[in-house]
């Protein structure tokens, strides 16, 4: 077993690097969780998304389980790409610092 921090961050799954990040958003009509928005986000970049449009339409694409994966139950609406843009609009940048800080990506 490893000690390394770097190792047992890699293992966590996106909701999970993302749980600990403020949620800035007004609690008024928050349908989805910040950790869920910014696993998608992610995904849809390390996917080579280059647009909000195209992590939206990623996002859209995937099967139920990859979308459990990342916080996403089956049947549950998805958010909206200008829900992800404007979560992403509000988010502080040094807030997303500490949680990526240690995370190794193996592509």
């Amino acid at each position: 077993m490893s000690s390394s921090t770097t190792s047992a961050l890699s293992r966590q799954s996106l909701t999970g690097v993302f749980a600990d990040v403020p949620d800035p958003r007004g609690r008024r009509g928050v349908r989805h969780r910040l950790d869920v928005v910014l696993a998608l986000a992610a995904a849809g970049v390390l996917a080579g998304c280059r647009t909000l449009l195209a992590v939206w339409e990623h996002m859209a694409d995937l099967d139920p389980g990859d979308l459990a994966e990342l916080g996403i139950k089956e049947g549950r609406p998805l958010p909206s790409e200008s829900t992800i843009r404007r979560a992403l609009q509000v988010l502080d940048p040094d807030d997303l610092d500490a949680p990526i800080e240690g995370v190794r990506l193996f592509v």
